[in-house]
């Protein structure tokens, strides 16, 4: 079985829930693109996605944002691992996947934080 999670590593637990600010915008813009949520107020043929969960998604659900930086591998090298060793063993979890698309993290930062969290090193 694999679990999905919200990822972010940086130096400080405070720094990966600052860069992870925007986790909640895949599940939000993936919900809106399939129909499942509330469609913007504009009724332009163009939406701005990332505004659209800026401004009404995490308003009207801060409880969603706040789980999402609470219960995802979001944290310091040693806070992912210690949230990492408190998932049911390889005969229920054997795949953890890793969904580090939060925020307006440039690709190249992305690289540089994921060297900071290796497991087994």
């Amino acid at each position: 079985m694999a679990l999905v999670s919200f990822f972010m590593c940086a130096k400080t637990d405070e720094e990966a829930r600052r860069r992870a600010d925007g986790a909640t915008f895949f599940p939000f813009a993936l919900a809106a693109s399939m129909g499942l949520a509330e469609p913007p107020a504009s009724r332009s043929r163009t939406v701005n996605m990332w505004d659209e969960n800026t401004t009404s998604g995490k308003r009207e659900n801060p409880e969603a944002q706040e789980a999402a930086l609470r219960g995802g591998l979001i944290g310091s090298p040693e806070t992912i691992a210690r949230k990492l060793r408190r998932f049911p063993g390889p005969r229920i979890i054997d795949q953890v996947i890793l969904l580090n698309q939060a925020g307006k993290n440039s690709h190249e930062l992305h690289l540089r934080l994921l060297e900071l969290f290796r497991p087994g090193k």
